[in-house]
């Protein structure tokens, strides 16, 4: 595109002002984009601690099944170590060692158990709760990170920033 100007002075101060523009709508956009990073690498990471909540609590299935075994060999349990008893959810019935805290009874260890086990399944709903708050999150700041990479003028990077700092994932500036 051609531009005709009167005087070399005013094509350097129109060429000046353009690049100071671009600039500033550069670094404005960096700024954003950083905070904007920053946020969805954090959602990511969280993402994962639920991962790994959910694959803990899908573990815990043993928890029940050796409150159970314990509940059911009260009888002839003693204080120990582990207690050694046949594992009747098994087709073989084979005999399984189940690690026991040598400070309580037998009865409070399969009650421990129990707690242990309803621990990880309430974890488990909690997780499967958070994946889908973190999820939305994240899917919310990369549209606005796609927003920021289309913005073309400082309004648009105005209104981004406006829009992250009403979400308080920005301090409000003060004017």
């Amino acid at each position: 595109r051609k531009e005709k100007y009167p005087s070399l002075s005013l094509l350097v101060e129109d060429f000046i002002g353009k690049k100071e523009t671009s600039n500033a709508l550069q670094q404005k956009a960096m700024e954003l984009e950083k905070v904007l990073n920053k946020n969805i690498k954090r959602c990511e990471k969280n993402y994962s601690l639920q991962e790994k909540k959910l694959l803990d609590g899908k573990n815990s299935e043993q928890y029940r099944i050796w409150g159970e075994l314990l509940t059911a060999n009260l009888y002839h349990l003693e204080q120990g170590k582990t207690a050694e008893v046949k594992n009747f959810y098994s087709e073989e019935e084979e005999t399984i060692k189940i690690p026991l805290d040598p400070q309580i009874t037998p009865n409070e260890n399969a009650q421990k158990y129990f707690k242990k086990y309803n621990k990880a399944k309430n974890a488990v709903i909690m997780a499967k709760q958070q994946m889908k708050k973190i999820n939305f999150e994240k899917n919310y700041l990369e549209s606005i990170l796609e927003s920021l990479n289309k913005s073309e003028n400082l309004d648009d990077i105005k209104d981004i920033r406006a829009e992250l700092e009403d979400e308080d994932y920005l301090k409000k500036k003060i004017s």
